[in-house]
């Protein structure tokens, strides 16, 4: 079964159960209490998708001399996991086949920083694209949109809480493309001929109601 059609069929279950649940949460609970999607949400954010850099990679890309961190309004720190607030809502995503991000990740060596924004999860092709430019020093340049991840469904899973649904984990995977951009703009031939890289395990948080 396709991810689309599994996100149909639980978010279906959801808006069935969805007033039985309400009846069973207790009448006192705030929302802390209840099972929620944890992060502070905004009129234009529909949830978050996390992100956990794979250690390997995070060796790899230290012993190089490169730094990941987040982009506002990303947030988080790559000891733990990284948040990309999702700007689309669900139901939106279910006919387009696309989970869109705000934030995004700058690799940097502190002189160069390639900066990776606006996450496109796309959920038929299983692949991940950025907004992608470099900027060294006073000049940026744009690469425009790129497809730089390799997605992999295959050991996630479904399931719901209150008032949102979470599919992970996700497993990320830098494609020969990304790779490649890295290496040509930090001068790693380790990282250039590499035909992909682990970037991580993801979790889509997505906020229904």
């Amino acid at each position: 079964m396709s991810i689309r059609k599994r996100l149909v069929r639980t978010v279906a279950v959801v808006c069935a159960l969805s007033p039985a649940l309400l009846a069973l949460a207790p009448a006192g609970a705030s929302a802390r209490e209840r099972p929620h999607f944890g992060r502070p949400q905004t009129p234009t954010t529909f949830g978050y998708t996390s992100l956990t850099l794979n250690q390997s990679t995070a060796s790899t890309l230290t012993t190089l001399g490169l730094t990941v961190t987040p982009i506002a309004p990303a947030s988080g720190g790559w000891n733990g996991a990284v948040d990309f607030p999702i700007t689309n809502p669900f139901f939106s995503a279910l006919g387009t086949g696309q989970i869109d991000h705000s934030g995004g990740i700058a690799i940097s060596n502190g002189q160069t920083t390639v900066d990776l924004e606006n996450f496109d999860i796309n959920i038929v092709s299983q692949t991940l694209s950025a907004d992608v430019s470099v900027v060294n020093g006073s000049t940026t340049s744009s690469d425009g949109r790129v497809t730089i991840v390799n997605l992999s469904f295959a050991g996630s899973s479904l399931r719901f809480g209150f008032g949102g649904i979470v599919l992970g984990p996700v497993t990320a995977t830098l494609n020969s493309t990304a790779t490649g951009l890295l290496g040509n703009t930090f001068g790693s031939t380790t990282v250039s001929a590499l035909p992909s890289l682990p970037l991580g395990t993801a979790t889509v948080n997505y906020r229904l109601f």
